[in-house]
This record gives structure tokens, sequence and C-alpha cells, in this order.
């Protein structure tokens, strides 16, 4: 009897205790396991989000990369690109959690939670007198990126009583193609973008989007703070032009040597509900993590094609 081969799946990165565990115990037994920055010459999967391209040249038996988050960086995308036998995955693990924290945000704001909240320690019953906050029934979101997230987020707006339309690159499978964004801004009560950063995306909110948007608008970002222009966005919501924004993505960030998430003051502004690109930071992460990677684990070991195959040329 020939014994099996094994397939070696490395993590380019020591694993967190949790996602090690979770992932350990259901791997498959057709499938060698390894972690640590230096990776085995007999590599054929390798999962990390910003692999060393040296090494990763110098692999022989590559033939996928699995990003174990959402979005793909730019330099991993361009080293997949120059790979054109090794596949690009990416996880949507995190989906549900993006989508709650999107629906956290517009609440927050559309009640007015967080400025209300710190008026009232303050200054105690006076802020019952505080700016009225907006009704949520009947409004329409729309939600730009009809991927994992924004349909998640559709089904959420629906369930509250909110009527929701979803833009997508192409217009297909019931959402509006990007052409008609123009003609849709002007119907939004709330606008969610839950895009990833490409060329395509890159300021696709602009000054004469934005300038679309009712005043009694919400903006809502979990995608990636380049798709909305930032000082139009600034300029909007200092000068009351937007009701307000959640926005848990940013544009600076301490990876690039910033301390502050924006060029502009946004944190002075009490219409503004800021969090820091923690959408997908719950309690449950390290196992939703690793069951998505075993799905797509699993697939391998079976000798079917992986899922959540990233696009290479779109990015996503």
């Amino acid at each position: 009897m020939v014994e099996e081969r094994l397939i070696r799946v490395h993590l380019g990165y020591e694993a967190s205790e949790g996602f090690r565990r979770a992932l350990q115990a259901g791997l498959p037994e057709r499938l060698a396991f390894s972690e640590g920055e230096r990776y085995p010459k007999d590599t054929e999967i390798l999962v990390c989000g910003r692999p060393d391209r040296d090494q990763v040249l110098d692999l022989p038996h590559l033939r996928a990369l699995i990003v174990p988050f959402t979005g793909i960086p730019p330099e991993t995308l361009q080293l997949a690109r120059d790979l054109p036998e090794v596949s690009l995955h990416n996880l949507h693990h995190n989906a549900e959690a993006c989508a709650e924290m999107a629906l956290a945000l517009l609440f927050a704001v559309a009640k007015r939670i967080v400025p209300t909240d710190r008026q009232f320690r303050q200054d105690g019953w006076t802020a019952r007198e505080a700016d009225s906050s907006l009704l949520l029934l009947g409004k329409t979101a729309l939600i730009v990126g009809a991927g994992a997230i924004g349909r998640r987020i559709a089904r959420r707006c629906e369930g509250i009583g909110m009527k929701a339309a979803l833009v997508s690159r192409t217009g297909t499978n019931g959402t509006h193609p990007v052409s008609e964004l123009s003609s849709l801004l002007p119907t939004a009560d709330v606008l969610f973008l839950a895009l990833p950063a490409t060329p395509e995306t890159d300021g696709l909110i602009g000054p004469a989007e934005i300038s679309l948007l009712k005043p009694t608008c919400i903006l809502v970002n979990v995608g990636r703070g380049s798709t909305v222009d930032e000082r139009a966005l600034y300029d909007a919501l200092a000068s009351g032009r937007i009701f307000g924004a959640g926005l848990d993505v940013w544009y600076q960030y301490p990876s690039g040597g910033c301390d502050r998430p924006s060029r502009f003051p946004f944190e002075d502004l009490d219409n503004v509900v800021m969090s820091p690109h923690r959408a997908s930071d719950v309690y449950e992460n390290d196992e939703l993590r690793a069951e998505q990677l075993l799905e797509l684990l699993r697939e391998v070991a079976e000798g079917r094609p992986m899922p959540n195959e990233v696009n290479k040329e779109l990015g996503y």
C-alpha cells in the first residue's frame, strides 16, 4: 500500500494559542502543519497576510497563498500577480463582526449616543435638550460593496425595517452597477461603504458624490478609508452638510508612523463616532478564523478546488 503524501501547510507567523488549538483540532490528517517566520521548502500552502517575498520566491512547490483576513495588502497582491501559478485566497471569517459594527456605528450616530452620554455625565438632565436623533424605520440604506460584509449589512438593515439597496461593480445578483451610483446617492438615508482598497475604489466617494447626499444622511465606513475622500468627508461633517458618520477605517495608521488616524481633527466633531479599525476584534475571532481556514483546507485535502479565490487583477 502506497503511503499518501502529506501536503505542507505553513502559517507564516506565530499563531495565538486559541487559533493554534482550534486549527490543529480540526486539521485533516493529509495535511502537515507548521508555523513560524521561516518557511519550509516543502510548503505548498502558505497562510500569511504579508509574506516575505524572498522566501516565497524560493518555495518550489508553492501552489496557494491564503491571506488570513479580508483585504489583500498591496504588496501581497503584487507578489501574487508575479506568481501566476500560485492561487490567492482570503478569509471572510470577520464578515459577521464587521456587519455588526456597521450597525453599531449607525445606531450610535443616528441616536447621538456618544455626545449625549458625555453631556449627561457632565451636565445631568440638561442633556435631554440636545439635538434630536434620527428614526431609521422605513429609511433607505445604500450599501456600496456587495461582498460578504455588504450583504450581511443589507440583511441586518432589512431586519430593523429599513430598505436596502446594494451596489457592486457589475450590478449582478440583484445589485445596482456602480455606474448608477450618482443617481442612487440622493436616495440614501444611510450610505454604507464595505469596499476593499483598489485603484477602482480609491476616492470613489469624493466631493461631487458627497454633495449629492441628503443633509440628514449618515455615512458609515467599515471597508477602507481610502474609498472616501478625506478632506471632502471632514468638510461635510464639520460644516453640517451631512448628519454624521461612523468610521472604523482610516487614512493614517501606526504602521506608517502616524499616531493620529487622519490629517484632519475628526476627533473634534460631535457628529462622528470613531472606532480604531477594530470591527473584527471579537472574543470569538480565533475560533472563527480557524474554522474558515479549515473549510478551505478540507477542500484541499479532498482534492477539490479551494474556495475564496481572489481575482488577482481586481484585487478582491
